[in-house]
């Protein structure tokens, strides 16, 4: 008798279950027509923020998704990092490249062997109290785990910004119609995968790749460093690939105090029009004993597409 009570209601509770549904009016990022997402094993997604002054919105929105991943079950989604080597993103705040009614936007760049997010760019000038830049925070972190857009004006991931202005960071939250569309996303089976350039393992054949220097297309030798009465650092770059690498391209130069967070830019080389297959291109830097050099310091070179941004390798000294 007992067996016969058991039953009929174990299979009352399946059914009263909720189902992982899809929220209607919500977008979602494809490619090919396929979902596009992270693979949980690949998670966090690594951020480097080039600007500090934004860090405390930007933590906020991290933590905020981060929460959402651990309610079911998920590692952190994000994780910031403080130098670009690590960062399988930065959070660029130049705003450069941004149409002139965004605040935000993401880069993506779609092909066969995978989804990759080349950028995300905000617009430091975008005049809003802390909660709103929060809000936006949250909407990109939200288009980066694959959210497109909702038609729910409520929601963060609609794509005009709020009308009511938050004061605070903790005031920008998720809305339950949010959460439910990532959770159906990373309940579905079928997707393209997002990869990042920095864990990249495919190094071409017969070239010895730099530590942490993995998914550059552009690779840089030991940068080479001088003290005397004055300084000399010279820094070489190459291109390994089997084709032509085009700009314009510049090489930044960059110095800083160990434990400062901020870079201070020392030298850019610009109009770099291309670097052949199989070249090396040298730039050298010269300054008197300034006081950058007088103790311990740190140096960090990359080469940068002048037009899109991309930052094509970096390497770093010590």
């Amino acid at each position: 008798m007992q067996r016969r009570l058991v039953f009929p209601w174990l299979l009352f509770i399946c059914l009263l279950a909720p189902a992982v549904g899809r929220p209607t009016g919500y977008e979602f990022i494809r490619h090919q027509g396929q979902l596009v997402r992270h693979p949980l094993e690949n998670l966090p997604w690594r951020i480097y923020v080039n600007d500090q002054r934004y860090y405390p919105a930007t933590l906020h929105a991290m933590r905020t998704w981060n929460g959402a991943g651990h309610r079911l079950g998920y590692p952190d989604l994000f994780a910031p990092v403080d130098n670009r080597r690590d960062a399988d993103m930065v959070m660029d705040w130049s705003g450069r490249g941004l149409p002139p009614d965004k605040a935000a936007g993401v880069w993506w760049d779609f092909n066969p062997g995978g989804v990759r997010i080349s950028k995300m760019v905000i617009d430091p000038h975008h005049r809003v109290p802390e909660g709103n830049r929060a809000q936006i925070l949250l909407q990109e972190l939200g288009h980066i785990l694959g959210l497109g857009d909702s038609s729910d004006s409520d929601d963060v991931m609609h794509p005009v910004m709020h009308s009511r202005r938050y004061r605070a960071v903790e005031e920008a939250e998720l809305t339950s119609r949010d959460l439910e569309a990532f959770r159906w996303l990373y309940s579905q089976e079928r997707y393209i995968p997002i990869v990042s350039s920095a864990r990249r393992t495919d190094t071409p054949a017969g070239v010895e790749q730099p530590a942490g220097e993995a998914g550059s297309l552009l690779l840089f030798d030991p940068i080479r460093v001088e003290l005397t009465a004055s300084v000399n650092v010279r820094i070489t770059l190459r291109n390994p690939t089997q084709e032509t690498v085009r700009g314009p391209l510049r090489l930044e130069l960059w110095g800083r105090v160990p434990g400062n967070p901020e870079w201070r830019e020392l030298k850019v080389w610009r109009n770099l029009q291309k670097i052949p297959s199989g070249y090396r291109v040298s730039r050298d830097y010269f300054s008197d004993l300034q006081p950058l050099f007088q103790g311990e310091f740190e140096l960090m070179s990359r080469v940068v597409h002048s037009e899109s941004g991309d930052i094509l390798g970096e390497r770093s000294y010590p």
